[in-house]
């Protein structure tokens, strides 16, 4: 786990899944930039069984405020054109935006 001042970045635990991917259909459909493409429910449950979200080339981590509520994500991905990764960020509720949560991230 990453810890700053305002926020904590770690890989999502198991216990989180359900929440999570509710909080990520929900974010998909009030965002039209939404920056993530949600599979099925089954499909979610079953990568994240086989990977954790987390491997050399592509994973994601939740960003939690100091209460240990999800108030966001950031993901990486291995780039197809260069040698470095891609970052995609969001934070999911518009009252946390402009907090400089991401910043600190």
């Amino acid at each position: 786990m990453i810890e700053g001042r305002n926020v904590k970045i770690r890989p999502i635990k198991i216990s989180e899944l359900d929440h999570f991917f509710s909080i990520l259909e929900l974010a998909q459909m009030q965002n039209e930039f939404f920056p993530f493409d949600i599979e099925s429910e089954y499909n979610f449950k079953k990568e994240y069984e086989s990977t954790g979200f987390w491997q050399a080339d592509k994973g994601l981590a939740l960003i939690l405020d100091l209460k240990n509520e999800i108030i966001g994500m950031i993901s990486y991905i291995k780039s197809i054109f260069l040698d470095a990764q891609e970052l995609k960020y969001i934070i999911f509720d518009e009252k946390n935006r402009g907090k400089g949560f991401m910043k600190e991230a």
